[in-house]
């Protein structure tokens, strides 16, 4: 079994009108460096980006509605038994007050802590190359206090099944 941890931390920031800082506020960074090498047969990384370092996902906040929008990105893997995947832990939004927990789904698949199958090859051995949907989204539209969110979605993936 190949396992193939994407540390790849997709930084969420949830934008609003009330995200600037004001007076008395205080704005923390994190810079996140990962980096993960693929083998010739197994990889996973969004359509069009080298790898997920690239990858920005921002959830942006509709105050009139008090609803997130949801963050969609394809992604190509290539395997030679099948695709599974998992999270690491599970995914929130934090302002240092406020958490959000997140969702995210795989071809409309609801990813959890244990492994999920997402594709099978027809012929073990053989490899395939298919893409995914990957979905971000706010798992709860309560009402919150203003500030900027930032947390990170960890996922693993594996070539089997």
């Amino acid at each position: 079994m190949k396992l193939n941890t994407l540390g790849f931390s997709i930084a969420l920031t949830l934008l609003s009108s009330n995200a600037f800082a004001a007076a008395g506020e205080r704005i923390d960074a994190t810079i996140q460096v990962t980096s993960t090498v693929s083998s010739d047969t197994f990889s996973v990384t969004p359509l069009g980006k080298p790898n997920f370092n690239d990858v920005k996902a921002v959830l942006d906040y509709e105050k009139t509605t008090g609803v997130f929008t949801d963050w969609d990105m394809t992604i190509e893997a290539k395997y030679e038994v099948g695709l599974s995947a998992a999270l690491a832990t599970s995914p929130t939004l934090f302002n240092g007050t406020d958490y959000i927990p997140l969702t995210v789904d795989i071809d409309a698949t609801a990813m959890t802590t244990t492994f999920t199958e997402i594709n099978a090859v027809s012929v073990p051995g053989t490899g395939e190359t298919s893409t995914h949907v990957l979905s971000i989204s706010a798992a709860d539209n309560s009402s919150l206090s203003s500030g900027l969110y930032t947390g990170s979605v960890s996922l693993i993936f594996e070539d089997s099944i």
